[in-house]
């Protein structure tokens, strides 16, 4: 069968696991590894909100390739997903036998795909796979605190990565890449275990405690997010009294169990005015703060659908995704054995109603 007549896009994931090979893993802890990178990349993108259909992965052996719609935001991919398995990383090697250990390389490019007989082939592939065998994507694993070797094409830099804060522009450095054929410019950022631990470090810390005195520890609650703002703008200026009106009524509808909504007119700055009151209220709600971007004005983009934005809520908090049901009825309120669910989804979570400025 010939390549089909005509070509898809698709954003471009491949995830590979640093020394798969190593002699010193068996059979079973080869398939321990892959049993688990599998279980966290499913996890990783159903936390950020990505759905893992059953066409979109295929299998590598050692990794991964996977090829993401393109109604999906390519930034979700690098803001979220790297973050996601580091968290789940950290906490499987803290609690499992060195032999099966995992550290991942991933590569993310985007690009016209397409499919035949034996799978997925083309140009933008054969870059994203040179990209992570890249020497410089090797050798940001050295450091023995690093869990995932992210790097991206300059294409993917350039488009998605330096445009979004969340995805920490600032924390990528520039390499070259020269692989078989291949010369191009790349981007790479190193997420390393102690940044991604956050609220799990004293988890780990108690189960190596435990672990090397022989003690069996219950597993751990579902990964939860407790901070996802996007960052402050450092020149925010003006806007007091509407801050002080904000930060007043927050605080006074926190205890009433209400939402505050800033309302007004696309571009007039709701969005960099509600993170700055964010930030500004942060010391008054340490348990946890949010972010969920809901498209309203996104060009090309589909506003972002209530039960899409209960689902990222609630899979942000712990609430395992296979557990969510299905219709907004259900995700306005859960509770557990709700669905399939269980205990470990926690009380249940009702949305409040809204209280607009």
């Amino acid at each position: 069968m010939s390549f089909s007549q005509t070509a898809v896009h698709r954003a471009i994931v491949i995830v590979d696991v640093e020394n798969f090979g190593d002699p010193a893993r068996t059979n079973a802890h080869q398939l321990a590894v892959r049993e688990e990178m599998y279980e966290a990349l499913r996890q990783s993108f159903a936390q950020a909100g990505i759905g893992w259909d059953a066409g979109m992965a295929e299998d590598r052996g050692d990794g991964v390739l996977v090829l993401v719609p393109p109604e999906v935001p390519k930034s979700w991919l690098v803001s979220m997903v790297p973050a996601r398995l580091a968290e789940m990383l950290a906490v499987h090697n803290a609690a499992c036998a060195a032999q099966e250990r995992i550290r991942l390389r991933m590569a993310l490019h985007a690009g016209e795909v397409h499919r035949d007989a034996h799978g997925w082939a083309g140009v933008s592939l054969n870059r994203a796979f040179r990209l992570i065998d890249a020497p410089p994507c090797r050798a940001a694993l050295r450091d023995p605190s690093a869990v995932v070797a992210l790097i991206v094409s300059e294409w993917f830099y350039d488009e998605v990565v330096r445009h979004h804060p969340a995805a920490q522009p600032a924390c990528f450095h520039q390499v070259h890449v020269a692989v078989k054929e291949t010369s191009m410019t790349a981007w790479v950022r190193v997420l390393e275990a102690g940044e991604a631990l956050s609220g799990e470090e004293a988890w780990q810390v108690a189960m190596l405690a435990a672990r090397d005195a022989q003690i069996q520890l219950a597993p751990p609650a579902l990964l939860q997010v407790r901070f996802s703002l996007l960052p402050d703008t450092a020149a925010f200026t003006g806007r007091d009294k509407e801050l002080d009106r904000i930060t007043t009524v927050v605080k006074r509808a926190a205890a009433a169990g209400r939402l505050v909504a800033i309302d007004g007119m696309p571009g007039i700055g709701k969005t960099t005015l509600a993170i700055h009151a964010a930030h500004v209220l942060k010391d008054q709600f340490p348990d946890r703060q949010l972010f969920i971007n809901l498209q309203a004005h996104t060009p090309g983009q589909e506003p972002l659908t209530p039960e899409a934005a209960l689902a990222e809520l609630l899979t942000a908090i712990g609430v395992e995704a296979s557990y969510l049901p299905p219709g907004l009825p259900g995700r306005t309120v859960v509770r557990p054995g709700e669905s399939g669910g269980s205990e470990a989804c926690g009380p249940a979570y009702r949305i409040p109603s809204a209280s607009a400025l």
